[in-house]
């Protein structure tokens, strides 16, 4: 049996400037995380070959493929087994079509793999006084159904199902090989999405809490499937996916790069929802008709984002000097305001850094507004706007987000860590956070990780 987790992310930088390779975001990795157990399945017989995904949680959650391979090509066919209560997922066909076709094993066996996702990744009822949900809360509904609340579980899938499938049918470690679990990761996720996107989702994924640039579209877009494209050269194929992910340059910068310690981040879910794909087309079309314009726009943000990022390792590196010195400079901090901390009546060694923090997010929240009014995309829509500027208003807040590309469906906090109580329960009955669920969550840096199997024992 071999257990792998892969983390959600925070995005807390570089909306809409990720796309271009130019430009850094900054993004954290969460202990929310999807899960995937997987053992060989021995039950077959001989010459018949499945990979078989179950997600318990929710309701007809269950993905089984056949694999085969027709003489004389190189291409593992994968085939969805149809049931009447079957239903395509394709990040989880993608998974296995990639891997397969990369990993080009000689005998074709069989893998069952379970999936758990942490609760963070889907609204959840509010449990009765007294009582708690369940580790891994099931869902009446199918998973295409539950409401999400923007972790980035698609590209946190795709990782986990990619790892335990490449540890499976390779020689590879997915925690030692990083760069072809990425590669693998990233073609998967976007084949299974229809277009290649940015890839910080999936690089967090890997890596963890990272500042990152993104690769050449053209990695992945040359790719052309055999099962999009009965046409396509099988062999052609395959050795162009080998040669995306062990030869192409890549041209990723990916730097670790978390919260100092004391500062956590606290994200805050929003029944309701945006639609990301559509935003991001709208500002790629403003951008495209007032280049100059955006041009100017985007360095202005871009520094904003430098600034937050730079200052968070000028504090990281402060709390590694000394970090008795430093646990003692933070703790009065989580018993003041934005205002107080940057007032005269604050002195501390800390403030310079601390008011550079709350100082860049204000920035970047300035830039996204701007990006809101002139594109017509609801980035920090007023209702957002009105609900993060209270939180600025609570004790041990410096700043905070509508994370990613924005939109309605959560906030992101940058808090003291000493805070966290105290800021959940003045928002549980201040009128103005009525809207808001504090999700059960906290940056944990890591990315992909190998699991022990107790954690499993449910």
């Amino acid at each position: 049996m071999t257990n792998f987790s892969a983390p959600g992310k925070a995005f807390l930088a570089g909306g809409y400037l990720v796309l271009d390779p130019r430009y850094p975001a900054f993004t954290t990795a969460l202990s929310a995380r999807i899960h995937a157990v997987s053992e060989h399945d021995t039950s077959l017989p001989d010459g018949m070959a499945t990979v078989t995904v179950r997600s318990p949680q929710f309701k007809h959650g269950v993905w089984r493929y056949t694999l085969s391979r027709a003489a004389g090509s190189p291409v593992v066919d994968v085939t969805q087994v149809e049931s009447p209560t079957s239903s395509p997922n394709p990040f989880v066909f993608y998974s296995v079509y990639t891997v397969l076709n990369y990993a080009q094993p000689g005998a074709l066996t069989s893998l069952d793999i379970t999936i758990y996702s942490d609760n963070a990744y889907h609204s959840q009822p509010t449990p009765p006084p007294g009582e708690t949900l369940p580790r891994f809360n099931s869902h009446d509904c199918r998973i295409t159904e539950a409401n999400k609340t923007g972790l980035g579980s698609s590209a946190a899938l795709t990782t986990v199902l990619t790892a335990s499938l490449l540890a499976a049918y390779s020689t590879l470690s997915p925690t030692g090989d990083r760069m072809v679990l990425h590669n693998l990761s990233q073609i998967a996720h976007c084949a299974a999405q229809g277009k290649v996107g940015s890839g910080f989702d999936v690089a967090c994924a890997v890596f963890g809490s990272i500042r990152y640039h993104r690769f050449p579209v053209e990695i992945i877009s040359g790719l052309d499937f055999p099962n999009k494209n009965p046409g396509a050269d099988p062999q052609a194929f395959v050795d162009a996916l080998k040669h995306a992910v062990n030869d192409a340059d890549w041209h990723i910068k990916i730097t670790p790069s978390a919260l100092p310690p004391k500062l956590r981040l606290m994200m805050g879910d929003i029944t309701g929802g945006s639609e990301t794909p559509k935003m991001v087309q709208t500002v790629l079309a403003w951008r495209k008709e007032h280049p100059a314009e955006a041009e100017t726009l985007w360095e202005s943000l871009n520094l904003a984002n430098i600034s937050l990022t730079n200052e968070i390792r000028s504090l990281t590196e402060l709390a590694r000097v000394n970090a008795e010195l430093y646990a003692e400079l933070m703790a009065p901090v989580a018993q003041l305001t934005a205002v107080e901390i940057a007032g005269p009546d604050f002195a501390s060694p800390l403030k310079a850094g601390l008011v550079a923090v709350i100082e860049s997010i204000k920035s970047i929240r300035f830039y996204l507004r701007e990006l809101t009014a002139k594109t017509g995309a609801a980035i920090e829509p007023e209702s957002q706007t009105a609900l993060l500027d209270a939180c600025t208003t609570l004790p041990g807040v410096l700043g905070g987000v509508v994370p990613g590309a924005g939109g309605y469906d959560a906030i992101c906090v940058v808090a003291v860590e000493d805070a966290f109580e105290s800021i959940v329960a003045a928002t549980a009955t201040d009128p103005r956070f009525k809207a808001i669920k504090w999700l059960d969550l906290h940056e944990e840096a890591a990315g992909l990780v190998e699991e022990g199997a107790e954690k499993y024992s449910l």
